[in-house]
């Protein structure tokens, strides 16, 4: 299992792409320039705005942000960020600690770590059970039998996870198992059924 990170640019090197594009072909469309970033009419006049030591300030923050998180993640993970299944709660739950204490907030984690804010604020609102639980299973001192039985699937489960997402089609999977109180493999596993083995549960009496 691989760590996560940030592959994405932050919004000062996409202000800095756009001023670029924009002084390499001044006569461009402002509906063209917008479409290729993705960004409203007002966002683009904005952008172009900015005087140039603001937008530098903001790329410069962010290769300083880019720069902490892999130097936390190295001093976490130091034979690299591919790590085994039983480790990468507690390292990913050790990294975003850590981040969280030099004072970044959890959308922020959740950003640069390539995860959604559900997942983030999940691992930063564990209890000291839940955080000791994944520390032994990954220090090897609590083993986790993988192959023991699954529990059948219900209908009444699938209707539950059926009615959060048409409550709110945006719902992320972990609201989903905060709402219903499934943890996230059993979601998963509703999740991956096939359209007949869905309607195959929904239609049975279970």
């Amino acid at each position: 299992m691989r760590i996560p990170s940030y592959k994405e640019p932050g919004e000062g090197h996409v202000i800095q792409a756009l001023r670029q594009a924009y002084a390499d072909n001044p006569r461009i469309l402002p509906g063209d320039l917008c479409a290729k970033f993705d960004v409203s009419v007002p966002t683009m006049k904005r952008w172009l705005a900015m005087p140039e030591n603001d937008v530098q300030a903001l790329v410069n923050e962010e290769v300083r942000d880019m720069a902490t998180v892999d130097e936390v993640i190295e001093h976490f993970c130091p034979n690299g960020r591919d790590i085994p299944d039983t480790q990468r709660r507690w390292r990913l739950y050790q990294i975003m600690r850590a981040l969280e204490d030099k004072g970044w907030n959890r959308i922020k984690i959740a950003r640069y770590l390539g995860l959604n804010r559900g997942t983030a604020r999940y691992y930063l609102s564990m209890s000291e059970d839940e955080v000791q639980r994944i520390r032994d299973i990954a220090e090897g001192r609590l083993i986790i039998n993988v192959r023991r039985t699954k529990k059948p699937l219900k209908k009444s489960e699938l209707l539950e996870i059926i009615d959060a997402q048409n409550k709110l089609p945006t719902i992320t999977r972990p609201q989903i198992c905060e709402v219903t109180g499934l943890s996230m493999s059993r979601l998963m596993r509703y999740l991956a059924l096939s359209p007949a083995d869905r309607e195959a549960l929904l239609t049975g009496n279970k």
